[in-house]
């Protein structure tokens, strides 16, 4: 496969449509963003105290193994299946089904822009305080010193009408810029990479049928009935 074409549906796709996204700004807006999205952030297992903050954007890891996320596999059969269910879903289980679902994928989404190479890593959930976080470490090779940098959104689930429950971020981060929700634009962001990273076609095709879908407080409840 030819890594350096930029086709429809593909990583590239979405990364040049970031870059037209910050071009619809000033050139002095542009620029603070292209600052603050080459920023690194503070990555930690947990949230320090309040005394140890530092200044800054946090992205605090989810869990990714574990006897907790060893479950992931029969409760996705349940929901493949046609039959009613009420289950929840940890972070841990997230993540055993992110790694074996888009280990393989992301390979084949490494974009080549002249010397650059991107490429995305495989998504990391994290569930807390009754929100879901989706973290996305993006790998940019080749452009002088060799960078990481994470989207996050944080958010929850909403019902759209013929659309089923949705995904809708209350914050989207990329590196430590802020995408503004203007005119639903940090939505439109994850959809576009949630697009681009492709969700196994049993999943997807079982997703309309989920009658309940919320976070509550550590796990996300689904259920059909």
């Amino acid at each position: 496969m030819a890594r350096n074409k930029i086709g429809s549906g593909s990583f590239g796709t979405f990364v040049v449509g970031g870059i037209g996204i910050l071009f619809w700004g000033t050139v002095g807006v542009f620029i603070a963003a292209v600052f603050l999205i080459v920023k690194p952030v503070n990555e930690v297992k947990r949230m320090p105290g309040e005394d140890d903050i530092k200044p800054g954007v946090y992205y605090v890891e989810g869990q990714r193994s574990g006897i907790d996320g060893a479950g992931w596999v029969a409760k996705r059969n349940e929901l493949i299946s046609e039959t009613p269910f009420e289950f929840t879903l940890n972070e841990q289980e997230f993540n055993q089904w992110s790694s074996l679902s888009f280990g393989e994928r992301r390979k084949e989404l490494m974009v080549e822009l002249g010397k650059a190479k991107i490429e995305p890593g495989i998504p990391l959930f994290r569930i807390a305080d009754d929100s879901l976080q989706v973290g996305i470490p993006i790998e940019i090779n080749g452009v002088g010193e060799n960078r990481q940098i994470i989207l996050q959104a944080v958010g929850t689930f909403v019902e759209e009408k013929n659309r089923g429950f949705q995904f809708r971020p209350d914050k989207v981060y990329l590196g430590s810029c802020r995408i503004p929700n203007f005119r639903g634009i940090s939505s439109l962001v994850v959809r576009s990479l949630a697009g681009v990273m492709s969700v196994p076609e049993d999943v997807r095709a079982a997703w309309p049928s989920i009658t309940t879908a919320q976070v509550e407080g550590d796990v996300v409840k689904l259920r059909r009935l």
